[in-house]
């Protein structure tokens, strides 16, 4: 099952023809230069917030379909691509290898036209014979790791919440 969320976006042109990964299948596809794409905020919350691998929304046409009522985007789809970032005359620029991929300039801002729906990447988890439970798994499998909580909760609190009636103190109820 696959969750999507609805992300304010930046406007941008891509530059080079480069291959992605188109979400949720994971198909490589070409990117193909000089047509806009639409750079998810999550992605590049500002100068100092580049995340890699970045997700962009790209339809292969030159024109966003809205939804008639919204800003939304309804005639693209989610991909992404590992970009190395640099920051040159205060825009943030995504390089794939050495070719130049797209450019965000922050002075700009957020689209003011558009919104776009993104694929939320999840933790990803494997089930562990050893300790007999599913954990997470960290840098490509190197680390593994699970929480466990402890309720440490007062007995009179469980009898407050099960049986709230003429309850005065952690000695028992008030009798007729």
């Amino acid at each position: 099952m696959y969750q999507e969320i609805e992300e304010p976006v930046y406007e941008s042109t891509f530059e080079a023809r480069v291959q992605a990964r188109k979400a949720p299948s994971d198909e490589l596809e070409y990117i193909n230069p000089d047509l806009p794409i639409l750079v998810y905020y999550s992605c590049a919350q500002d100068i100092d917030n580049l995340k890699t691998p970045v997700q962009f929304y790209y339809n292969g046409t030159t024109t966003w379909e809205q939804d008639e009522n919204d800003m939304l985007v309804i005639n693209g789809d989610c991909y992404s691509l590992n970009v190395t970032w640099r920051v040159e005359d205060g825009k943030a620029v995504a390089y794939y290898g050495t070719q130049v991929v797209f450019r965000i300039n922050f002075g700009a801002g957020l689209s003011t036209k558009y919104r776009a729906k993104r694929y939320v990447q999840s933790q990803k988890t494997i089930y562990n014979n050893i300790v007999d439970r599913y954990v997470n798994v960290y840098n490509e499998g190197i680390l593994l790791g699970y929480e466990e909580t402890e309720f440490n909760d007062a007995l009179a609190v469980v009898n407050v919440v099960t049986n709230p009636s003429n309850f005065s103190n952690v000695s028992g109820w008030v009798g007729d």
